[in-house]
């Protein structure tokens, strides 16, 4: 199993509307995605903003998720990061996990960042999954999340370049193929 990530491209936008949108995956997200009848040139537009870059994961070549860094700052070094795998048929496999670290390599090799960060709803599995990488808890946003008709916590999730060669990162990088590009980024 190869995983890879491609830039997002216009004509990739309806392939990613119904995985972003698709109730089970939106009520994990932010409150932009909640929106059924989301038109095709929003979420383009979203996507497509200079303060983000979005990739399609790719396993096998087979579109199977989107990742993507938002709210970009290159004067703080500073990232947000997001994940969603869409096709359900591909979950359970590893795929956030592979997808989680290609991102990572991009943030911290492509874009000379120096922090990632995110959220996840408590009770979200990809809190954990960070965890595994390295990642550590920043701190809570008490009730900010309505999912269900019940307020919940975002837990907030962190990790700064350095963390990355002496962390658990390094271990689970060996498990995936790298394209030669990334080879030489990691390298």
């Amino acid at each position: 199993m190869q995983v890879t990530l491609r830039n997002v491209r216009q004509e990739d936008i309806p392939l990613i509307k119904p995985w972003v949108v698709a109730k089970e995956n939106a009520k994990w997200l932010a409150p932009f995605f909640q929106n059924e009848s989301m038109r095709d040139e929003q979420l383009a537009l979203f996507l497509m903003r200079r303060d983000k870059v979005t990739w399609l994961v790719l396993c096998d070549g087979v579109p199977v998720g989107v990742a993507g860094l938002i709210n970009i700052d290159t004067f703080n070094r500073s990232v947000e990061l997001w994940l969603v795998i869409g096709d359900t048929r591909y979950r359970g496999m590893g795929l956030s996990r592979i997808s989680y670290i290609l991102t990572l390599q991009k943030a911290f090799f492509e874009l000379k960042l120096h922090s990632v960060y995110g959220w996840a709803v408590e009770g979200n599995y990809p809190i954990s999954s960070l965890q595994k990488l390295g990642f550590t808890c920043g701190g809570r946003q008490r009730e900010c999340h309505l999912q269900d008709a019940v307020l919940k916590d975002r837990i907030l999730i962190e990790i700064l370049d350095r963390e990355l060669e002496a962390g658990p990162f390094a271990r689970h990088t060996g498990h995936i193929k790298l394209t030669k590009r990334q080879e030489q980024a990691v390298g």
